[in-house]
């Protein structure tokens, strides 16, 4: 059983997003942070799993997310009643997400900037109250409908 098996469609209700780049941010949060989302995504289990070279692959799609990764996330249900759980959201390059869903990826462009938040997405995330980071890997636009909302900015 892969990855891809472990997260088949489920029962219950589930998240909706409109923008992958905020689905990667709670992706981080629920998966690397609080451990909440599990297995975590290994992109070297991934690449194993679909019996693709790690390096090779990982060449072939540098500096973007590869089509079979950005289905695994794009396809990857997270259940509603986690919502509550993501209180704050933090912004690193380095943070893993961005490791796992690029393979060779240096944090130096815009790849994982978010330049959309839809109200409907936020909404599902009542407790979301600060994002923090050591970059600011979303569009002023984004920074102010965050700030509209509510949300305390750190970055």
């Amino acid at each position: 059983m892969g990855l891809f098996d472990l997260f088949k469609k489920g029962n219950g209700k589930q998240l909706e997003f409109d923008n992958f780049n905020f689905k990667l941010a709670i992706v981080q949060e629920l998966m690397y942070e609080q451990e909440l989302l599990k297995p975590k995504f290994s992109a070297s289990q991934f690449c194993e799993e679909q019996c693709f070279d790690f390096w090779e692959y990982g060449e072939k799609y540098a500096y973007q997310v590869p089509p079979e990764i950005r289905d695994y996330f794009e396809t990857l249900e997270i259940p509603v009643k986690l919502a509550n759980k993501v209180t704050k959201l933090y912004f690193d390059g380095g943070n893993e997400i961005y490791c796992e869903a690029s393979l060779v990826w240096d944090g130096e462009d815009d790849l994982f900037d978010i330049s959309k938040v839809s109200e409907a997405e936020l909404k599902q995330f009542p407790n979301l109250k600060t994002v923090d980071g050591t970059v600011p890997m979303m569009t002023p636009e984004v920074k102010e409908f965050l700030k509209s909302k509510g949300v305390n900015l750190l970055i």
